[in-house]
């Protein structure tokens, strides 16, 4: 595998934003079809009765649930490119009931409000931390932005060793769909696996292929570093929390084997 993670902070972060650059165009179509972790999220922020703060908000696909359930809410992310779609999402929004949309590294996030009753960290966010270090000190400054009680919830995929296993270093064609303008595009991913280091190598391959057969294609890379299930609740023990609940699907299901998904519940001791 010829792809190394950058040596310093600065420089990974930095690498992460050009590749967030890349997918912004297609972040929303690519999710397009994706909507099961809305409920339990929408009914967990409900039953908190406060502001929520999302880390990693990307285009606003959560915070626009939240919008609509006129839950006050903030997100952080790194990328200004998401951060632009996002306030596009948002620009027909009265001020009152637009979300708050700040850029900045959610390892070391300092906001003037501190009074959230929940955080959210969806999709896998947490995983582009690729040093534990970085995921300890995303979980401490989340502490630091909650009320007494206050929860966070954690969306991390349960690693998938097998289909890792005979899937590495194969390019796939995962998803297609219809783009603007009669364009027609082909999403293919490929993935490789540093075991020792907790770290999944992904490729992603955007193809467009135009009405005038003119075909586009657009690269990105991203480096997630997966935690196993015993090491998310050492974690968070270790970062002031209390453990609720943990879940194997957005319809809280026992976390098996099988499970696709982790869902986390904890409490701010």
């Amino acid at each position: 595998m010829d792809w190394k993670v950058a040596d310093t902070p600065n420089d990974y972060h930095q690498e992460l934003k050009a590749n967030l650059q890349i997918i912004a165009p297609f972040y929303d179509a690519d999710y397009r079809n994706f909507h099961e972790d809305l409920p339990l999220i929408i009914q967990i922020a409900q039953d908190c009765q406060g502001p929520v703060l999302e880390l990693g908000c990307g285009t606003g696909r959560v915070l626009s649930a939240l919008c609509q359930q006129k839950i006050p809410c903030t997100g952080i992310d790194l990328s200004p490119a998401m951060l632009a779609r996002a306030q596009h999402r948002f620009g027909d929004l009265h001020p009152v009931a637009k979300p708050q949309l700040i850029c900045q590294d959610m390892r070391d996030f300092d906001l003037q409000r501190r009074d959230f009753s929940l955080a959210i960290v969806a999709t896998n966010t947490l995983m582009h931390l690729v040093q534990p270090d970085w995921q300890r000190a995303a979980l401490t400054a989340i502490h630091r932005h909650l009320i007494p009680q206050g929860r966070i919830v954690l969306d991390l995929f349960n690693p998938p060793v097998r289909d890792l296993v005979l899937q590495e270093g194969h390019w796939q064609s995962v998803d297609a769909w219809a783009g603007p303008n009669g364009a027609w595009i082909t999403k293919w991913m490929q993935r490789d696996v540093d075991w020792t280091h907790q770290r999944q190598y992904t490729r992603l391959m955007f193809e467009t292929l135009h009405p005038d057969n003119r075909l586009e294609q657009a690269e990105c890379r991203f480096v997630l570093r997966f935690l196993w299930a015993h090491e998310v609740e050492l974690l968070l023990a270790q970062c002031g929390f209390r453990l609720i609940h943990v879940w194997g699907s957005y319809t809280c299901a026992p976390l098996e084997d099988q499970s696709e998904t982790m869902v986390w519940v904890a409490e701010k001791r």
